[in-house]
């Protein structure tokens, strides 16, 4: 009892030691004597006796390998060794392994089953574990086994040394498989070549090994041999480097040579092409200045003569503008007087006090504007290039426009006029033509009503009939061109939004755009009073500016008129004019 205490499955062992103890029975009694004759009896080969209990289970363990085939018994041998913690200056003892680690490649179906059962059955082996959710652990039943089974002691001695090479590299293999079976953990060149040695030994039959153990030999040889190949790569491009710079060296002194050999007499040459050169290229500096003293005289002579030109048109709308305010057309002669000055100024010759002098005799007359007021004129515009001035009239309904290169001549009143419609409540027409616009290259001009007809013409054709555009419901306040003739962009009069067109889709039709914080409808300036949504555009085109019924600026892509892009506060009520 003492020497089966704190074993698992004592009791099995205890019935194997009865089985031996009792054809020694005497006069019914089982004698310590006779369990001490058969641990004598295992007390031989010079080796110390071991317990009746070893000796009992060394016979049971020969009984029950010898149950099993060939290869069973090569299993079975293979699950006591791994089961084994070899001493290092110390006893062997036991090392329980889960039961996966017992498995080896290679295994026939159901042999290991078989094995591990008929072990287990005959109480050589425990299992446990099984219940704590886990595979289950395999442990020698009794150290007994190790000490006193001759056969397992033999098998530790023969397969020590080549069972701690598997489990060294049955670790190293489980490494590299956690670390995902790439470059990481894989064997360097010192422990490769036991590892192929091991797997070329007959030790690989008999002791098993892990699935993954050729191919994780594999992996380490190719990463070997890569890392070899990359060292010889880069050997042979250092070497190719050296050669290439001896070359180069090689090459740089021949060309040296050769350049001192020629050095003397290019320099006597380059001394007599540098004198030559010298005096070419003085005299090419000498032609030059003439040449550009030339230019420059010729340029001042026409500058002179475009002076003169301008000057004398200046003169001559200064002439002409006394004899209109003489006339009583005091508006021309200021218009004139406005025009000769523009001219004078591009001239470089400023006439400042004749048109002072014109425009003071023109404003001091009390009868001054009597064509403005009298013909009622809510809008004006000059053409880009200045020589263009139109005005609207609404008393008698005209567009008058004037030629301003051709001062004294009369007006050319548009064809047509865009129709305005009776307002329920107003008491008169509102069909006044507010916004007026030129378009870029003067070409084409805008006119439109507040009650939102607007039309257009083709000034190279003046007397051909006008465009009518679609109207806007909300009627017209203001009207502006992109400088680049991209847009053409107008305010409305009651309501909180403006239109644009794109001009190279006019096919498309306007495009309406409400305030995001509108006014409410209808309740901008009324029909008779001033004030609307006024339109700008920057001069790349590529801003809008509008103006709102509650005083707001806001500024808009052209391209983007989904929501503005800033927005500034601080007028009170509609706004009449915008500009960049």
């Amino acid at each position: 009892l003492a020497d089966a205490a704190d074993e698992p499955g004592a009791l099995p062992l205890l019935q194997e030691t009865m089985r031996l103890l009792w054809p020694k029975m005497q006069h019914r009694m089982l004698s310590y004597h006779a369990y001490e004759t058969l641990s004598d009896g295992s007390a031989r080969d010079g080796k110390a006796s071991c317990s009746g209990l070893a000796v009992a289970i060394a016979m049971k363990a020969d009984a029950t390998l010898a149950a099993l085939t060939q290869a069973e018994q090569a299993i079975a041998r293979r699950i006591f060794l791994r089961l084994i913690q070899f001493g290092e200056g110390r006893a062997d003892t036991r090392r329980q392994q889960p039961m996966s680690a017992l498995r080896a490649a290679g295994d026939a179906p159901g042999e290991f089953e078989r094995t591990l059962e008929h072990l287990t059955k005959h109480r050589l082996l425990t299992r446990s574990g099984a219940d704590e959710g886990v595979g289950p652990s395999v442990d020698i039943a009794h150290e007994a086994l190790i000490t006193g089974w001759s056969r397992l002691q033999v098998w530790v001695e023969e397969r020590r040394e080549a069972e701690q090479v598997r489990r060294r590299l049955e670790n190293k293999t489980a490494e590299w498989v956690r670390l995902g079976r790439g470059s990481g953990g894989l064997l360097d060149e010192a422990e490769l070549p036991e590892a192929e040695r091991w797997l070329a030994s007959p030790d690989v039959a008999d002791l098993g090994y892990d699935e993954a153990l050729p191919a994780f030999v594999q992996a380490s040889q190719q990463a070997i041999e890569a890392a070899a190949q990359a060292d010889k790569a880069a050997r042979q491009r250092e070497l190719a480097q050296e050669r290439a710079l001896v070359e180069q060296q090689t090459r740089s002194a021949e060309r040296m040579r050769r350049a001192l050999l020629g050095l003397a007499a290019v320099l006597l040459v380059a001394v007599v092409a540098g004198l030559f050169a010298w005096t070419q290229g003085r005299k090419a500096q000498i032609l030059a200045a003439q040449e550009a003293a030339a230019r420059q005289e010729a340029e001042a002579r026409r500058f002179e003569a475009e002076n003169a030109r301008l000057a004398t048109i200046a003169q001559l709308l200064l002439v002409q503008a006394p004899q209109q305010q003489a006339s009583l057309n005091d508006e021309g002669g200021a218009l004139m007087a406005r025009q000769a000055f523009l001219f004078s100024a591009a001239g470089s010759r400023p006439l400042k006090a004749q048109v002072d002098n014109v425009l003071r005799t023109a404003v001091g007359k009390p009868y001054f504007s009597p064509v403005l007021r009298r013909q009622s004129t809510p809008s004006v515009a000059i053409s880009p290039d200045g020589t263009k001035l139109a005005s609207t009239h609404t008393d008698p309904p005209q567009v008058l426009v004037w030629d301003l290169t051709q001062p004294g001549t009369q007006p050319v009143s548009l064809t047509g006029y865009p129709a305005y419609e009776m307002l329920p409540g107003a008491s008169g027409p509102a069909g006044r033509l507010h916004a007026l616009t030129f378009s870029p290259n003067g070409k084409t001009l805008v006119a439109a009503n507040v009650d939102g007809a607007i039309g257009q013409w083709d000034l190279e054709r003046p007397h051909a009939p006008f465009v009518e555009l679609p109207r806007l419901k909300g009627g017209v306040w203001s009207a502006a061109y992109s400088p680049d003739g991209h847009w053409l962009a107008m305010g409305s009069k009651r309501d909180d939004a403006f239109a644009i067109w794109d001009l190279d889709r006019a096919d498309a039709g306007p495009t309406l755009v409400n305030d995001p914080q509108p006014a409410r409808p209808g309740s901008g300036p009324s029909m008779a009073s001033e004030g609307g949504v006024p339109v700008a555009f920057s001069p790349d085109s590529t801003t809008l500016a509008t103006g709102s019924l509650n005083g707001t600026v806001r500024l808009w892509r052209s391209e983007d008129l989904t929501k503005p892009i800033a927005s500034f506060s601080g007028h009170k009520g509609s706004m009449l004019a915008l500009e960049f």
